[in-house]
C-alpha cells in the first residue's frame, strides 16, 4: 500500500477557475469548482542534476533475496504494490511474481501470502492487495481473498458483476478500477462488492491501459484517482460523483482530453498525443513532497515540488547525475512514511558503481553489498527524502 498525500501544499499552490468547462475525465459529470494546482514549465527545466544534492543523506537500502525458504529461486521484476507493516515488506509484481512475497527489512524472504493455483487460499492471478487493520485482501480474477498476516487463508468473496485490476478500501466499501471491454474505469461497491456508482466510461480501449498507482491512500484517509492522459487527480469521498483534487498543469504541454474524445479515430489521436502532451507516468505524494514522473515524445521527465518551500526542481532522467542509485532508469513505486521508494535494477547499479570516480553515502554502502549482489537478481530499494 502506498501513502502519497496532499495536505500542505494548499498554501503554496495557484488555484485555477474552470469556467463552465466540465473537468476532463468525468465526463460532465463535474460542473466548475475551484481546484488547487502545480504548474511545470518545461522551460524552467535544469541541465544538471545531481541526486545526492536533492535528498537527505541516510538512505536505506534494501536488496531481495532471490531464493524462498527451501532454496528455490525466487524472482522478480516489477513491484506493482508494496506495504510495510510490523517491520516487513509486503510486495507484488503482478506479472512475474508467483505469488504475494513478504521480506524483512534485510531483504531476506520471510513468506508468501496465497499461491498460484486451485484450492483454499489458491489465486488465478493477483492484481492488487490491500492491508487493513491485521489481515491482507488480495485482488483476484473476480473475487477478493483474505488472509492473516502469517498467511492463513481466511476466505473469498465473490465480485459478482464486473472484472477489476486494482483496488482501494473507502469508508462504507471499496473503490475498483475496472478492466474489460466496455467497464466504466472507476466503479464504486459497498462492502458487499455490489455496485453503487461508476464513473470515467471505457470509451475506447486506449484510455483504459494498465496504469502505475491509479488509485492510493493518502496518510488522511482519502482515496485518490487518477485516469491515463487525464492531468487531474480526483477524491472519492464516497459513492457520489468523485471531487477533483489536485490539477498537473504542463501549460503549453498539457492534454486535451475532451479533443482527444471527439476524434474521429481515437486510437490514432491518443498515439499522436504522445508526442505532442505530458502523460503522467508515476505520481506520488509525502507530507512534504511531490514527485511526478511524465514522458514527453518517448523521452522521461521529472518533476520534485516541495510543500514547505514552494521549490521545484524539474529536469529530463538523462541530466540527472544519479550517484544515490546508479541505475539511470530508476524509477518511483511507491511511499512509506516520510520516504519515497525507488526501485533500481541490480545489473544497472552494478554497473554505475564500476564506472563511479567518486565518493557518496549510497557508494560506499553499495560496496559492502557488492558481492551478494546478482545482476540478474531482484531489485534492489531505495527509501529516501528529499531535502531541498
Amino acid at each position: 500500500m502506498f501513502y502519497p498525500v496532499f495536505r500542505k501544499i494548499v498554501r503554496s499552490t495557484i488555484w485555477v477557475f474552470f469556467l463552465g468547462l466540465p473537468l476532463a475525465g468525468c465526463e460532465g459529470i463535474i460542473q466548475s469548482r475551484d481546484i488547487p494546482s502545480i504548474k511545470i514549465n518545461l522551460e524552467e527545466e535544469l541541465e544538471t542534476v545531481s541526486f545526492s544534492n536533492l535528498i537527505k543523506e541516510n538512505v536505506s537500502i534494501v536488496s531481495f533475496q532471490d531464493h524462498d525458504l527451501d532454496g528455490k529461486p525466487l524472482y522478480f521484476k516489477n513491484i506493482n504494490r508494496l506495504a510495510l507493516k510490523n517491520g516487513e515488506f509486503y510486495v507484488l509484481d503482478y506479472i512475474r511474481g508467483q505469488f504475494l512475497m513478504v521480506f524483512g527489512q534485510d531483504g531476506a524472504f520471510k513468506r508468501s501470502i496465497g499461491f498460484r493455483g486451485e484450492g483454499p487460499g489458491g489465486y488465478l492471478q493477483p492484481m492488487d492487495f490491500k492491508i487493513i487493520d491485521n489481515e491482507i485482501e488480495v485482488l483476484d480474477v473476480g473475487r477478493i481473498l483474505a488472509y492473516d498476516l502469517d498467511g492463513n487463508y481466511l476466505g473469498q468473496r465473490k465480485i459478482p458483476s464486473f472484472m477489476a485490476n486494482g483496488f482501494e478500501k473507502i469508508p462504507n466499501g471499496y473503490a475498483f478500477i475496472g478492466a474489460g471491454m466496455g467497464t466504466d474505469n472507476l466503479i464504486l461497491t459497498d462492502e458487499l462488492l455490489d455496485v453503487q456508482n461508476s464513473f470515467f466510461p471505457y470509451h475506447t480501449r486506449a484510455f483504459n491501459v494498465l496504469m502505475v498507482n491509479p488509485l492510493f491512500e493518502n496518510p488522511d484517509g482519502k482515496t485518490i484517482y487518477r485516469r491515463y492522459l487525464n492531468d487531474t487527480l480526483f477524491q472519492v469521498n464516497d459513492f457520489d460523483r468523485p471531487n477533483p483534487y489536485i490539477y498537473i498543469d504542463f501549460q503549453q504541454n498539457k492534454s486535451n482530453y475532451p479533443e482527444l474524445l471527439k476524434s474521429e479515430n481515437v486510437e490514432e489521436a491518443v498515439q499522436a498525443s504522445w508526442s505532442k502532451y505530458c502523460n503522467i507516468y508515476a505520481y506520488y505524494e509525502t507530507d512534504s513532497y511531490i514527485f511526478i514522473v511524465f514522458s514527453l515524445n518517448g523521452e522521461r521527465w521529472n518533476f520534485i515540488y516541495s510543500n514547505s518551500t514552494g521549490q521545484s526542481k524539474t529536469f529530463r532522467q538523462s541530466s540527472l547525475i544519479d550517484e544515490v542509485t546508479f541505475d539511470p532508469n530508476m524509477i518511483p513505486v511507491g511511499v512509506i512514511g516520510n520516504n519515497f521508494v525507488i526501485k533500481a535494477n541490480p545489473e544497472n547499479v552494478l554497473a554505475g558503481l564500476n564506472n563511479f570516480q567518486g565518493r557518496s553515502q549510497t557508494f560506499q554502502k553499495l560496496k559492502e553489498l557488492e558481492e551478494s549482489l546478482d545482476p540478474e537478481g531482484n531489485p534492489i530499494l531505495f527509501l529516501l527524502e528529499f531535502d531541498f
